[in-house]
């Protein structure tokens, strides 16, 4: 659900706390992690856009574009804005972006320090998108099989606080450490933000997919997918 695009979400902190939260308070999605002891949920700082050649300015600038997307609805809404979904793994975008198979992607900072996209491409496009979620757990007997004192020292610097801690300093840290090997090196840093017009027609064109969302998983037996979805939106405010 917080992968859906445009729901506001500014920081990998902030999502990464309400994603603890939205677990901690839903037996359904802890139902999910049955057969492990959950530790951390924590996500991306929002991705935004990166492209080779040609700088994205403004929605209109999106069409005919080939763009690396995650799957799910941010393919859905790149193809509304007449974007041709490009699906290669992260270490093949190097290389895709060098050869022109494809004019962009979207990412986090973390991703283009760790794989060094700053080197082949020149614009850099900044919207409210979206972000992708990590789970990190222990399976259920080994954990159960650790000791009681061992057990409080690892979730003592887990849960909420924790899953925030790995949000910020894995994500919107890597914003500094990324800008700093792009102006030491020399490369390209052309930035741009799209208008609070642009972003609020985003968000218009979003809403279906955020509906179909709760739909999909009502009908998949999770009655309560909007009040999820209302939970969310309350905590971002």
């Amino acid at each position: 659900m917080v992968s859906l695009p445009l729901l506001g979400l500014e920081t990998a902190e902030q999502a990464s706390g309400i994603l603890w939260q939205l677990y901690e308070k839903y037996p359904s999605i802890q139902q999910q992690f049955a057969d492990n002891h959950v530790l951390l949920t924590w996500t991306s700082n929002p991705y935004f856009l990166i492209t080779s050649e040609k700088q994205v300015k403004a929605l209109d600038d999106f069409e005919g574009t080939k763009i690396r997307l995650t799957g799910g609805p941010p393919t859905e809404l790149g193809k509304m804005l007449g974007i041709s979904p490009v699906m290669v793994g992260m270490p093949d975008t190097y290389s895709n972006l060098q050869k022109g198979v494809m004019d962009g992607m979207m990412i986090p900072w973390e991703a283009i320090y760790s794989f060094r996209q700053y080197e082949v491409v020149k614009y850099y496009t900044y919207f409210p998108s979206y972000v992708v979620y990590f789970t990190q757990a222990v399976n259920l007997d080994v954990w159960n099989s650790l000791p009681s004192d061992v057990q409080k020292q690892i979730e003592s610097v887990c849960g909420l606080e924790g899953s925030k801690f790995w949000g910020k300093n894995m994500f919107d840290s890597a914003q500094v450490a990324a800008k700093k090997v792009i102006q030491e090196g020399g490369y390209p840093l052309n930035e741009t933000t799209l208008s609070a017009g642009d972003v609020a027609k985003l968000k218009e064109m979003s809403q279906p997919l955020w509906e179909k969302w709760v739909k999909d998983n009502e009908a998949a037996g999770y009655p309560e997918a909007q009040e999820i979805l209302d939970t969310t939106l309350d905590l971002i405010k």
